[in-house]
């Protein structure tokens, strides 16, 4: 079995600093002859999280119009199956998911 690698970086907070895409951006012409790469974190990074509260309290009332839609096909055509479902709900079922 062949053995592959990419370039794997371990950038700063510093360089971190000026946003992903911008680091990114920076790399890339490293990157461009691998096709990809691995940008490990640096400590004390995190990614900005949106407010979920205030998602929650904007959607009540908003509704996503088919997040599942469920086809079958059988002898006398296809049947889909679809339900509006409310944001907030969605949102929680979401959040309730494990992370791994």
């Amino acid at each position: 079995m062949a053995s592959c690698s990419c370039p794997v970086f371990h950038p700063t907070l510093d360089e971190f600093s000026v946003g992903f895409e911008k680091y990114i951006e920076t790399i890339e012409p490293l990157v461009r002859p691998h096709g990809i790469c691995k940008v490990v974190p640096p400590k004390g990074w995190w990614d900005a999280k949106p407010d979920y509260d205030e998602i929650i309290q904007h959607s009540k009332r908003d509704a996503i119009p088919f997040p599942v839609r469920q086809c079958v096909s059988g002898a006398r055509g296809n049947y889909c199956k679809a339900t509006p479902i409310c944001l907030s709900v969605y949102l929680s079922f979401c959040l309730s998911i494990p992370k791994p």
